[in-house]
């Protein structure tokens, strides 16, 4: 069940600029979302995800699942975010840009989300935006795409907002093979400036 990068992107940009599948005039008609293809969704949480040095991060992956919650058998496009902001926070910060995601999990897709290294529940240090991240995020995808993966079609296109678009950026620069398409919501133009050393100085604090 392959979907193109371009479909990818129909279906993210449908549900961030708040589309729905409300009966439209003839002027509009000619595209509408298509209907869930599966009842329910499951989820298995940290799933592990081994680093080139060592170091473990932790995902929740879910999954379409029939209608008595079994994960259904079959290989599926996988849309892939990784947050700073905990997994398994209920929707806060810049991870409600996430939105529902069974939305897609039910039309087909399969929902990887990662703690980034050193948070949540991900091992190693936390370094926001270090050549480390950059490097797990290219990393990471190539664990979503990989044959060795029973619920993963091949091709991953991501998604988030903030932190989660910067992801983003730092996965494509990688150029992994398996990143088909990115949708990220207000990456920062410049983190160096806006976030690391905002009007010069570093943003840190000593007690």
């Amino acid at each position: 069940m392959r979907r193109s990068s371009l479909a990818l992107l129909l279906a993210l940009a449908t549900v961030f600029a708040g589309l729905t599948t409300t009966t439209t005039s003839s002027a509009q008609a000619g595209w509408a979302a298509r209907g869930e293809e599966y009842p329910a969704t499951a989820t298995e949480t940290d799933a592990a995800i081994p680093m080139s040095d060592g170091v473990t991060l932790r995902a929740d992956v879910q999954r379409p699942a029939d209608a008595d919650g079994q994960p259904v058998d079959g290989r599926f496009p996988v849309l892939l975010t990784i947050t700073a902001y905990n997994k398994s926070a209920p929707n806060g910060t810049a991870s409600a840009a996430l939105s529902d995601s069974s939305y897609f999990v039910k039309r087909g897709y399969v929902q990887v989300t990662v703690d980034a290294r050193g948070t949540g529940s991900s091992g190693g240090s936390w370094a926001a935006f270090s050549a480390r991240e950059n490097t797990d995020a290219g990393e990471i995808v190539n664990w979503a795409a990989s044959a060795n993966r029973p619920w993963s079609n091949g091709s991953v296109g991501m998604r988030g907002a903030s932190y989660l678009g910067i992801s983003q950026l730092f996965a494509a620069a990688n150029r992994p093979a398996g990143l088909k398409a990115i949708f990220p919501q207000v990456p920062a133009a410049d983190t160096y400036r806006n976030v690391v050393a905002s009007g010069g100085a570093l943003a840190s604090s000593q007690a």
